[in-house]
């Protein structure tokens, strides 16, 4: 598959998307990539993460014995621990939930922490940057109301909402 951005490379990055609950996936090149701020390194190897879930899936069916393995059960799909040991694999978006406790510690070798942040392209900015920026802007929208300058005021306030937008998003 060609880089549908500059028609010449070959597509090598994958990248999806989840938008108002809509998955778009865009396939392009590396170069591409880079040039649209997505980040094309990958922080750690494969072999880190399966060793990381072996290792807990190993201890969890350490606990084989116990009922704890058939309880809880996840509510939405039914899915038990041992059946997670078994398929190595969730059932659904629920069994994050119910087996929080359970995954704590398999999420956090594989990640260095026990929470997913996720990734954001270097084109989206930061909360921090944000609220920053708000700041900035409504400074300038009230310079520009002060000095009757409207169309600048349009620009100033349509950024804001934008970046307001953004921040409630994140």
């Amino acid at each position: 598959m060609i880089c549908p951005f500059c028609n010449e490379n070959e597509a090598t990055i994958h990248f999806t998307e989840v938008i108002n609950g809509k998955m778009e996936e865009t396939h392009m090149c590396e170069e591409c990539a880079v040039k649209k701020g997505i980040e094309t390194s990958i922080p750690f190897s494969f072999g880190d993460i399966l060793s990381a879930i072996t290792k807990g899936i190993e201890n969890l069916s350490q606990l084989e014995n116990e009922n704890f393995l058939e309880n809880p059960s996840c509510s939405a799909c039914g899915l038990t621990l041992k059946d997670f040991i078994k398929q190595g694999r969730l059932g659904c978006p629920k069994c994050y939930d119910t087996f929080n406790v359970a995954l704590k510690d398999i999420i956090k070798n594989v990640q260095k922490s026990p929470n997913h942040t996720g990734k954001f392209p270097k084109i989206f900015p930061r909360d921090e940057d944000s609220k920053r920026r708000i700041a900035e802007l409504e400074e300038k929208l009230s310079q520009a109301v002060k000095n009757e300058h409207y169309e600048d005021c349009a620009v100033y306030r349509d950024e804001i909402k934008r970046l307001k937008q953004a921040v409630e998003s994140n």
